[in-house]
């Protein structure tokens, strides 16, 4: 069951001044864009992760496709869920991944490893899609049901 309350908490963290100011200092993303997507992947995670409850179980395997910042990854993480994050996004000059870590760290622990696209990928009992669904191309979606091989997978 997804308690709201600390998830909200544990977001929270990520929202204080000094954290930013400091994340963004370490990772030489400029202040405000650091704030922006810290708002903008933080109010994802409080907004959809409630939605997860009694879907995403301790112990299932679940691609999250669209990690954004990791959040939500750390957050199912410390809630035994076995969470590999995809950004479709990252690259070789991903700033997500400097971010990310810096989260990671400051959360007490390391970032998943996040995959790419086109990383081989083993079955999943569930794929997360938060905010991610409306930008992907139809093709897209063929790859990830294929990780779905379960009678119990979920999308």
């Amino acid at each position: 069951m997804v308690d709201t309350f600390a998830l909200a908490e544990f977001v929270s963290q990520f929202r204080c001044a000094g954290f930013i100011a400091d994340a963004s200092r370490e990772t030489g993303i400029p202040l405000d864009d650091y704030r922006s997507l810290i708002e903008t992947f933080t109010n994802e995670t409080e907004t959809y992760g409630p939605l997860l409850d009694r879907r995403i179980l301790p112990g299932m395997r679940v691609l999250e496709v669209g990690s954004g910042l990791g959040f939500l990854s750390l957050w199912l993480a410390r809630q035994q869920v076995d969470i590999t994050p995809l950004e479709p996004g990252a690259g070789a000059f991903d700033s997500f991944e400097t971010l990310s870590r810096a989260i990671a760290g400051k959360a007490g622990g390391e970032p998943t490893e996040r995959l790419r696209i086109g990383a081989a990928v083993r079955t999943a009992h569930a794929i997360v899609l938060i905010a991610l669904l409306q930008r992907l191309s139809p093709g897209a979606l063929t790859p990830m049901i294929a990780v779905l091989r379960k009678p119990e997978g979920t999308l």
